[in-house]
């Protein structure tokens, strides 16, 4: 699958982000916030949801900071 942009919209278990696929998949994306918009390549693709890396956070959340 080609990478894509997407937008994080909630938490989800093992510290990762959550979004959703154009095709309604959950996508679920580790070092990511909820309200970023990241460029991820899927690592990991199942029949309900994708597992994706980040590659680029096109737009960082506002509660991002620099460790």
């Amino acid at each position: 699958m080609e990478p894509f942009t997407l937008e994080l919209t909630d938490h989800a278990n093992l510290g990762r982000a959550f979004g959703r696929h154009p095709d309604g998949r959950a996508v679920f994306v580790p070092y990511a916030i909820p309200g970023e918009v990241v460029r991820i390549q899927v690592v990991e693709e199942h029949r309900s949801w994708l597992l994706g890396h980040p590659l680029e956070i096109l737009q960082p959340s506002p509660t991002r900071r620099a460790p």
